[in-house]
Parts: C-alpha cells; structure tokens; sequence
C-alpha cells in the first residue's frame, strides 16, 4: 500500500506533532501544511468544546493492521487525529448488537454543533468520523480530506508566511551564513543536498552536518546543489561514528561521501557496543538513507 484512502502517501518522512493546552499527550502528523491545520483545530476544539486528553495520529501501516485499524487507514499517512478516543469510541466495536442501533458519540447536542461551526472554517479539507457511514462512524476522528493544493490554500489562509525582513544597506555584504540565518528565522532550515544524492545537510555557517529524517523539522526544506559549490567544501561535522539501523533490522549502516551511499557494517549490537562504538541509532524505513546504494 502507498496511499491511505485519501490519497495521500503513507510513510511520511517529515512529521511533527500537535499538542493541546492542558494536555501532556501529543499527535504526530504530517508536517507542513496538514500540521498547520490540525493545530489549528485543536487549539479551537480544546478552547470551545472540551479538553483534550489523548491525541492519536500517526501510525505505520504494520502498526495499524496490529491495533485494528481499517485497512487504508489515513493514519498512516499522517493525515488523521483521534482526540479523546476513550470519550468517543468506535461505532464498530461497539457489540455488534448494538451497531446502528443508537450509536453514542460521547457529545453533547451543543458540543456537536460546535464542532460543525469549527470545521467549517477548514473549506470542507477536514472530515469528522462522526460523519461516516453507520456502523464506522467514529466520533474521535478528524481526517484530512483535500487535495495537497487544498490543504495548502487552507493553511496558507490561516497562517500566511511572513515575508522576510529587508537587509539593511550597511549588511548588504553579510556572509551566506547570516543571511541563511535570517531566513531560517522566518520559514525555517533548509537543508543541502548533491544533486541526485538523497541525504541532506544543515549548514552551520562554518561547516555542514547531515540530518537524517528523524531530526527534520517540520518547515525545513530541501534544495539540491551541484557538486562544485562552495558548500561542499565546508568540513563535516557531528554523526561522529554514528551508526544507523533501519528499525527492526540487524544490519547497520554509515554514511559514506556526501549522502551517495551506504557503508554496511555486518556487526551485532553487542560486539559493536564491546568495541566501544556508539549504540545504534534506529531510522524508519522511510528515512533517505535507505535509498542509498551501499559502498
């Protein structure tokens, strides 16, 4: 499967999380344009209908099968929250004498219409379980359900990207660094990488460090440049004998190069431990460094 149902990948790489007031629990979604809106609807839902307790988000399509969800599911795309599950349960597991049949949501009649005021804010890119069809309906549930030039248009309405500060006349010769540096400040890291490599580097003004998926923020953006700009000559730092594990896999691997590929070490955790290296760090399978062929 490389969609959930509403079409949007599964497995995304960058992915943040939504919190609440009040709520030490968090959400992992899609970064971007789907987490603005979703934060977005939280901060409302937990301000004007209820407190939020538990967020669910995010979960691998294995993850997914295990805990029961319905196949396709946009969890595993990131693109889906359940908010106070153990409130609003599950049409479906309810007894199934009892599917259909006066199906409880756990809200008020005022809480619903509440709700409904909220999501109409979103331009109809977000979809409430409650609106399913019996027996799914699932009155925990929020899912994204545009297009990613929909969902974009939304979140661009809500929180417009402020245009950059004008540099002063007397900084119009300010270093690459500080200029990148007012940049981030504004919309974030980006990120380099070698023209068809996949793993991107942050720059740190005096040198570069690679930054697997796991480390990505959620307004980092990635922009490829050629082999002989300057920046590749910067010297490389951090990941100092790091050694990466696609998750659940035994055989790890470090970087070779400038993120062109993969150098396998065929040793077990506990050797490498005894030889007085760093743990293994686990990476999901849809971390770049997997694309990499191995050197």
């Amino acid at each position: 499967m490389t969609a959930s149902m509403n079409g949007w990948a599964v497995a995304p790489l960058y992915r943040t999380v939504i919190t609440a007031p009040g709520c030490a629990d968090t959400g992992t979604v899609r970064a971007g344009a789907v987490a603005v809106i979703f934060q977005d609807f939280v901060d409302a839902y937990a301000a004007q209908v209820e407190p939020v307790h538990t967020i669910n988000g995010y979960r691998s399509v294995d993850h997914n099968a295990l805990v029961g969800g319905y196949p396709g599911s946009n969890h595993t795309s990131g693109t889906a929250l359940d908010l106070n599950g153990a409130a609003h349960p599950y049409e479906w597991f309810q007894p199934a004498s009892g599917r259909g049949l006066g199906y409880a949501p756990g809200f008020t009649a005022a809480q619903i219409a509440t709700v409904r005021r909220l999501l109409a804010k979103y331009n109809g890119v977000l979809r409430w379980g409650l609106d399913f069809p019996s027996p799914r309906r699932d009155a925990m549930h929020f899912e994204i359900a545009g297009d990613a030039a929909e969902v974009s248009a939304v979140a661009a309405r809500l929180h417009p990207t402020p245009p950059a500060p004008p540099v002063p006349e007397e900084d119009i010769m300010a270093t690459l660094a500080q200029l990148q540096s007012v940049v981030r400040e504004q919309t974030g890291r980006v990120l380099y990488k070698p023209t068809g490599a996949a793993a991107a580097y942050a720059d740190l003004g005096t040198a570069r460090r690679w930054v697997t998926g796991d480390q990505a923020h959620d307004n980092d953006r990635v922009a490829e440049l050629p082999a002989t700009d300057p920046f590749w000559t910067l010297p490389r730092v951090g990941n100092p004998g790091e050694v990466f594990r696609k998750t659940g896999d035994a055989a790890a691997f470090d970087l070779v190069g400038d993120g062109t590929h993969a150098h396998l070490e065929h040793v077990t955790q506990d050797t490498w431990a005894a030889m007085g290296k760093p743990a293994f760090r686990d990476l999901p399978a849809s971390d770049p460094l997997w694309t990499l062929p191995v050197a």
